[in-house]
Parts: structure tokens; C-alpha cells; sequence
């Protein structure tokens, strides 16, 4: 009687594990299915240029509190630091890839600065 008990303890155990990882394999599909936005990467060439993310990149403000960002919409590097930015017509924030715990909003000059230099180029 002990060795049924325990021989159907044990196969219950075994199916509800099985089902288990079916249930998470499919919640991980469902998630990597999902479309992914790309990045693009900005070459910055032309001393005025350059001058202008470098003074964007200083005019910013630092946001208070945990960061939490999709996908950056642009990539760029200035010297040998290197940059990720949001930017729509209406906002732009800026983050150092060596310090991901931080984001800057752009200031409304340099939002606009960015904006038309990128959709120029």
C-alpha cells in the first residue's frame, strides 16, 4: 500500500512539473515574438556637429529616479564616449552608456537642434 502511495505521489509530481514548463515556454514565446524596434546609429563627422551634442549633451537636465528606458532610438559616440537618445519633435532624453542609471532631458533649444539635424541628414 506504502509503495502505490508513493509510486503515485511521485507521478503526479513528474505531470505537474511537466505542465509547468509548458506554461512557461509558452509565455517566452509570446514574448520573444514580439517586433523589435531598430537602432539607428549617427555618424558625427563635421567639427559643428560635434559642438553641437557635445553643448546638447551639457545643456541637459539630469531626470530624478530609477530609469526604466526602451530602446533607444539613436546610438552615437563623441570621442570615447558613447550615447544613446530619444527624440521625438517634442522630447528628448539623452543617456552615457557607462552610467545606465542616469537620463538627461534635452533642453528645448538643443531638442529642436537634434531634431533638425537628424531628419536634415
Amino acid at each position: 500500500m506504502k509503495y502505490m502511495f508513493v509510486q503515485y505521489t511521485l507521478i503526479g509530481i513528474f505531470l505537474f512539473g511537466c505542465s509547468t514548463k509548458e506554461e512557461q515556454e509558452s509565455k517566452m514565446q509570446t514574448v520573444n515574438n514580439s517586433p523589435v524596434a531598430t537602432t539607428e546609429i549617427i555618424e558625427i563627422t563635421h567639427p559643428h556637429e560635434i559642438d553641437i551634442f557635445r553643448t546638447a549633451i551639457k545643456d541637459s537636465t539630469q531626470v530624478p529616479g530609477i530609469v526604466n528606458m526602451t530602446k533607444p532610438h539613436y546610438n552615437f559616440r563623441l570621442g570615447e564616449e558613447s550615447y544613446s537618445l530619444w527624440l521625438t519633435e517634442d522630447n528628448g532624453t539623452i543617456l552615457n552608456q557607462k552610467d545606465r542609471n542616469k537620463i538627461y532631458t534635452l533642453s528645448s533649444v538643443y531638442l529642436e537642434k537634434l531634431y533638425d539635424f537628424i531628419h536634415e541628414n
